[in-house]
């Protein structure tokens, strides 16, 4: 299936409509069932890593997008742009080489769209922001790093050991050679 959409969100062999925790996951079946299966084994095909472009593969992006205290499903399909929240919205946003960085980028209590398009080092958040931070090296990894309850934009530079955190902290760390 090429196309994006609960009924037909093809992301493994089978129809996967989103990961619950490690081994489990809920799915479709042939017959349009919604079932839930906790012996699921990712080990031979998973989602494309954070550090690298989806390319034409969905990506799964759980993330509390309506407010409500719990996850939601999302999925992300870079060849098309397209973020579909279950139950939520779908939007399009992004494209073939973004990597999707979702949070809650303004402390509405809502994750926010976002993409890292790695060969420019930008950063756009859906309604919210465009700007540029980190390369296409680096690894992105945003978190609320000053608890502050908003999402930071972070990335890692594998090279070099360096952590930076937008406007809160740049810290290199160091193998120690034996």
């Amino acid at each position: 299936m090429d196309t994006v959409g609960w009924k037909t969100a093809s992301l493994f062999e089978g129809t996967l409509l989103g990961t619950l925790a490690t081994g489990q996951a809920w799915k479709r079946n042939v017959d349009g069932e919604d079932t839930y299966d906790n012996s699921v084994d990712f080990s031979e095909q998973s989602p494309a890593p954070r550090n690298s472009s989806a390319g034409g593969l969905a990506i799964l992006e759980s993330g509390d997008y309506d407010g409500d205290g719990r996850d939601d499903i999302a999925v992300f399909r870079g060849s098309s742009g397209l973020w579909a929240v279950r139950g939520v919205t779908r939007a399009y946003f992004g494209g073939f080489t973004d990597l999707p960085v979702p949070g809650d980028y303004n402390r509405d209590g809502k994750s926010d769209i976002g993409v890292f398009r790695s060969a420019t080092g930008l950063w756009a958040v859906r309604g919210l922001t465009r700007l540029y931070f980190g390369s296409s090296s680096d690894t992105v990894v945003p978190g609320d790093y000053d608890g502050d309850s908003r999402c930071d934009i972070g990335i890692y530079r594998p090279a070099s050991g360096l952590w930076a955190i937008r406007s809160v902290t740049r810290v290199l760390l160091r193998r120690l050679r034996r």
